[in-house]
C-alpha cells in the first residue's frame, strides 16, 4: 500500500503532517485515496485543503475530441450535474474571468463528485466519508493551454477546496482529521456504472456524452441507451462472427423498415402538396393584399385535396428522435473503440477509416489531416444520388431564380457534409452513409409504388361512350274502361 507523507513546518519546529495513502483495488477501476491531517504543534490550528483533481487525460484517437470537467451535486433525491468544456475554460482564461471557472450555480447544494472526461473515458473523484462530503463543495475548473508545437496538448483539471478544519493541540483526540476521496479511472460504460451500487447511486452515467440536438435529453437518453444495449446484444449473439460495422448497418435497415409506413405517409403528403402548388400560387397572387383570406383559401384547398400540414410533419417529428438516438448510440458506445469492420479497411470504428496515412498537415475547415479517408467521400456520392432523386418543388420549377438557389444549397450540402465529417469516427460515418443509401432505395420504392397507383387511378377514370338502346314508350292504360 503506497504511502506519501508531507510534513509542513515553521522554522525548525514541525507544525502539520499530511499523510496520503493510496490503495489499488484489483479487478476494479477504483483507486482509494485517504488524506490524514495531523496537528504536531502544542497550539490549536485551523487548516484548509485545496485538492487538485486528476489531470492529463489524453485526447481520444486521431480526431481532437472535447475534454470536459463535470460537477455533480445532491438536489433532493436527484443528482444534478453540469459540465464545462475546454472551449468555455479557454474563453474564461483569455478574458481573465476566473469566476467563470467556478461552478457557482450549485455551491449551495451538497457536493457529490467531480470528473474530467474525454470521449470514452473519465476520471471521477468522489468523497468516501460523510466528513468529506460536508467539507468538499467549492469546485473550480482548471485549464491548461496547448503547448506550442505539441498537437492536442490542451488539457483540463479541477480543484476542490475544503472547509476549514479545527485541529486541537498535538496529543489531543481531535488533533487529526481524515479526508477520504476515491477515484474511478475507467470507461464511460453504462454497464459498469449500473453493476456497482455506489456508481449507480451517484449517477456516474451522467458523464456519458449525449448529442440530443433539437430533442430533449429525457427522450434521447433512454432511446440511446436502449439502442446501445440492443447493439451489444446483437454483437454477442453473432458469436465469433460479431462485427459492429454489420450491427450498425442492420440497425439502420431495421429502423428504416419499422419507420417505413411513416416515411411513406410523409412522401404521399408531399406529393399531394406539390400537385396543389399551381392552385396555391394563384391564391397567393389573388389575395396578396389580404393575408387572412389567403390563409383561409389555402386551408380550403388543402382540405379538399386531403392534405394535412400537421400530418405532413408528424412522420418527421416521430422519426427525428429515433435517428438522433441511433447516431448518439454509435457515437458514445465505448464498445466500438478498437473494433474493426474489415481487415484491410475501417479497422477502428471509433476513428477515421484511414485507407492510408501520411505526415499530418493542417487543412482549412477539416483541421489536421493525416490520412486518406474514403468513407466520407463515398458518403458524398450517396448524398449526391439522393439529391438527384429528390424531385424539385413546383414552386421552384415555376421560378428559375428559386430553382437555382435550391440547386446551390443542395450542392453545398453534398460538399460540406464530407468536409465536416472527414475526420469523424468511421462508425458514425458508416451509419450516416448506410442511412442515406437505405433512404435512397426506400425513396425509389415508394415513388415507384405511388406512380403505379396513380397510373391505375387514371386508367379507371378514362371516359367511355355507351350507346343506349331506344325503347318504345307504351301508353299508360286506364284504371278502368267503360264498355258500350
Amino acid at each position: 500500500m503506497p504511502v506519501l507523507q508531507h510534513i509542513y513546518q515553521q522554522m525548525t519546529e514541525p507544525k502539520l503532517r499530511i499523510t496520503r495513502t493510496y490503495q489499488v483495488q484489483p479487478g476494479s477501476y477504483d483507486l482509494i485515496s485517504n488524506l490524514r491531517i495531523e496537528n504536531l504543534s502544542p497550539d490549536p490550528l485551523k487548516a484548509q485543503l485545496n485538492i487538485a483533481g486528476p489531470t492529463g487525460i489524453p485526447h481520444e484517437g486521431q480526431q481532437r475530441d472535447t475534454l470536459k470537467v463535470f460537477a455533480a451535486f445532491q438536489s433532493g433525491t436527484q443528482v444534478e450535474s453540469q459540465f464545462m468544456d475546454t472551449a468555455k475554460m479557454k474563453k474564461a482564461v483569455d478574458k481573465n474571468k476566473p469566476e467563470d471557472l467556478t461552478f457557482a450555480a450549485k455551491q449551495t447544494l451538497p457536493f457529490l463528485w467531480a470528473a474530467i472526461t474525454n470521449k470514452y473515458f473519465t476520471a471521477i473523484a468522489y468523497p468516501s466519508t460523510a466528513l468529506s462530503q460536508s467539507m468538499t463543495g467549492f469546485l473550480t475548473a482548471r485549464y491548461y493551454p496547448e503547448n506550442p508545437g505539441v498537437r492536442h496538448s490542451e488539457n483540463c483539471s479541477f480543484v476542490l477546496k475544503t472547509g476549514t478544519f479545527e485541529l486541537a493541540a498535538a496529543g489531543d483526540s481531535s488533533s487529526a482529521v481524515e479526508v477520504g476521496i476515491n477515484l474511478y479511472l475507467g470507461p464511460k460504460d453504462k454497464k459498469v456504472f449500473e453493476n456497482n451500487p455506489v456508481y449507480q447511486a451517484l449517477s456516474f452515467f451522467q458523464t456519458i456524452d449525449f448529442s440530443s440536438c433539437c430533442c430533449p435529453k429525457a427522450i434521447i437518453g433512454p432511446l440511446a441507451f436502449g439502442i446501445v444495449w440492443l447493439m451489444n446484444t446483437l454483437y454477442h449473439a453473432m458469436g465469433p462472427l460479431g462485427n459492429y460495422g454489420i450491427v450498425i448497418m442492420i440497425f439502420v435497415f431495421v429502423i428504416r423498415l419499422a419507420l417505413h409506413p411513416l416515411t411513406k405517409s410523409g412522401q404521399v403528403q408531399m406529393m399531394k402538396m406539390q400537385k396543389m402548388q399551381p392552385k396555391i400560387q394563384e391564391i397567393q397572387k389573388k389575395y396578396a393584399s389580404n393575408k387572412q383570406e389567403m390563409q383561409r383559401q389555402m386551408m380550403l384547398v388543402y382540405r379538399e385535396g386531403g392534405v394535412s400540414q400537421f400530418m405532413f410533419m408528424v412522420p418527421m417529428m416521430i422519426q427525428m428522435p429515433i435517428w438522433i438516438a441511433l447516431w448518439t448510440a454509435v457515437y458514445m458506445n465505448v464498445d466500438l473503440r478498437g473494433q474493426g469492420f474489415l481487415p484491410f479497411w475501417i479497422t477502428d470504428l471509433s476513428g477515421p477509416d484511414a485507407l492510408f496515412r501520411f505526415p499530418p498537415i493542417d487543412v482549412p475547415l477539416i483541421g489536421e489531416l493525416s490520412s486518406f479517408n474514403l468513407l466520407p467521400l463515398l458518403m458524398g456520392v450517396v448524398m449526391y444520388l439522393q439529391m438527384k432523386l429528390t424531385p424539385q418543388a413546383q414552386t421552384a420549377q415555376a421560378n428559375p431564380e428559386m430553382a437555382q438557389q435550391q440547386k446551390i444549397m443542395s450542392i453545398m450540402m453534398v460538399a460540406m457534409f464530407p468536409i465536416f465529417l472527414y475526420n469523424g469516427a468511421s462508425g458514425v460515418n458508416l451509419y450516416i452513409m448506410s442511412s442515406i443509401a437505405a433512404g435512397v432505395v426506400e425513396q425509389m420504392v415508394i415513388r415507384k409504388h405511388l406512380r403505379e397507383k396513380q397510373e391505375q387511378e387514371e386508367a379507371t377514370l378514362v371516359p367511355t361512350t355507351i350507346k343506349l338502346a331506344k325503347f318504345k314508350k307504351k301508353k299508360p292504360k286506364p284504371f278502368f274502361r267503360l264498355d258500350k
